[in-house]
């Protein structure tokens, strides 16, 4: 932040969003279906950033209730919209459409709200002083959705709709803990509740969630042939969801102090990892199911390493000293 709490939104990410356009829209290394979609895609991104932009914000001044009050609602309000247009057949492309006006409408209410201490800049040089933060980030998103990247480009229709399914459950699971982390998490840096608490009541509501998800994936799975292996996936993608639910705790902790490094590395290695090996892995008999148990054994490596490194450098207590 800048100007004594100003927030700035840096405009630059508009010319990497047009620059990412031309460059999928070019070489074509990513398999996509249709400009209008793509188009989309990067429209969506923007106005995603931002958003995240502000919820950085709001943790940082610990009033995250303040932004969960309309953007749960809207959400809400956008997938019951988004459901209605799926059950009369609807292109996809009017239900990304009615994702990117909820995202501009989240953008406009907490401008309304913050009027005054958010302004548009356009800034290289910030950019340059978070590069740091800027490869953290893009290591993080890119693990964190990088499996399904995977399967879009070697499995089946069949395989990906499943897994994809499979995962976005998994990701549903997670929205109740990580959202009690993130409205939490500021007690921690004034240091009125320690970390070991929050985990462990994280650790609950991802539990009930998850019981509640794998209820959701059986009806579905019974309810529709053509997911009949969603299940399976679900399961096995149950070590991707601890880690995720758990890795928030360790992961804006490491953020604000000098080993924030340490995150982007471990994530780094493990990606290369994914995408090196995993096509050869899918390629096997069975290789949805051993790819998911992959998935797995690598994220499980990166929760050994916040382990680790929160021990042996006593980070909790040296980040209060």
């Amino acid at each position: 932040m800048i100007d004594k709490g100003t927030l700035p939104l840096n405009t630059l990410s508009i010319i990497f969003a047009i620059t990412s356009y031309f460059i999928i829209y070019k070489f074509q290394f990513i398999k996509f279906y249709d400009p209008t979609f793509l188009i989309l895609c990067i429209i969506y991104g923007v106005t995603l950033g931002w958003i995240n932009t502000f919820v950085k914000y709001y943790e940082y001044i610990n009033k995250n209730k303040e932004l969960y009050k309309f953007q749960v609602f809207i959400n809400l309000a956008c997938s019951v919209i988004i459901s209605i247009l799926i059950i009369f057949k609807f292109s996809l492309i009017y239900a990304f459409g009615v994702l990117i006006i909820a995202n501009i409408i989240i953008i406009v209410i907490c401008f309304m709200i913050n009027k005054g201490n958010v302004k548009f800049i356009f800034s290289p040089n910030l950019l340059y002083n978070g590069m740091p933060f800027l490869i953290n980030t893009l290591a993080v998103m890119a693990f964190s959705q990088i499996n399904i990247v995977i399967i879009n480009q070697f499995g089946t229709n069949y395989e990906i709709s499943n897994f994809v399914l499979a995962q976005r459950i998994m990701e549903v699971s997670l929205m109740l803990p990580n959202s009690y982390t993130s409205s939490i998490i500021g007690k921690f840096f004034k240091g009125e509740i320690k970390m070991a608490d929050i985990q462990k009541k994280t650790l609950r509501l991802w539990s009930a969630s998850c019981v509640l998800c794998l209820i959701i994936t059986v009806a579905i799975m019974l309810l529709y042939p053509k997911y009949n292996i969603v299940i399976y996936l679900f399961l096995l993608l149950l070590p991707l969801g601890y880690v995720r639910s758990m890795s928030m705790s360790y992961s804006v902790i490491l953020d604000y102090t000098k080993y924030y490094l340490v995150r982007t590395v471990s994530i780094c290695f493990i990606l290369l990892l994914n995408l090196f090996l995993a096509k050869y892995i899918i390629q096997v008999p069975n290789g949805l199911y051993w790819f998911s148990i992959y998935i797995g054994v690598l994220i499980s490596l990166l929760i050994i390493v916040y382990k680790i490194t929160f021990k042996k450098y006593n980070i909790y207590e040296m980040f209060h000293n």
